[in-house]
């Protein structure tokens, strides 16, 4: 839906830009943000042609990988099962408050 708004502006801009230019693409690439932005776009472009190939090209690597990250996330789910809940407080001696006893001043005032 936004192709079809966007899209006849961006292809009167582009015609203005080359008129401008005198037909030169290398305008694209004077400014920083146009280059940054045409690299990116050549990226996910590319990606969908390169993926296949990488997978083809190293099995071996992309399985060891597979198999150490599953390795991994198992050791840490274990590790989680076996912890106490975070926020658990251990309390020895009845769960008293640390601190001078007391109940002793009580007794002697009487």
């Amino acid at each position: 839906m936004i192709a079809l708004v966007l899209g006849p502006l961006a292809e009167e801009t582009l015609r203005q830009t080359m008129v401008i230019s005198g037909g030169d693409l290398t305008i694209f690439l004077q400014r920083t943000t146009s280059m940054w932005l045409l690299i990116a776009i050549a990226a996910l472009l590319l990606i969908p042609v390169v993926a296949p190939l990488l997978k083809t090209a190293f099995p071996v690597r992309m399985q060891e990988v597979g198999r150490s990250r599953r390795a991994q996330n198992r050791q840490e789910d274990t590790d989680e099962s076996t912890r106490e809940p975070e926020g658990a407080e251990v309390t020895i001696g009845g769960g008293e408050p640390d601190g001078p006893d007391r109940s002793g001043d009580e007794a002697g005032r009487g």
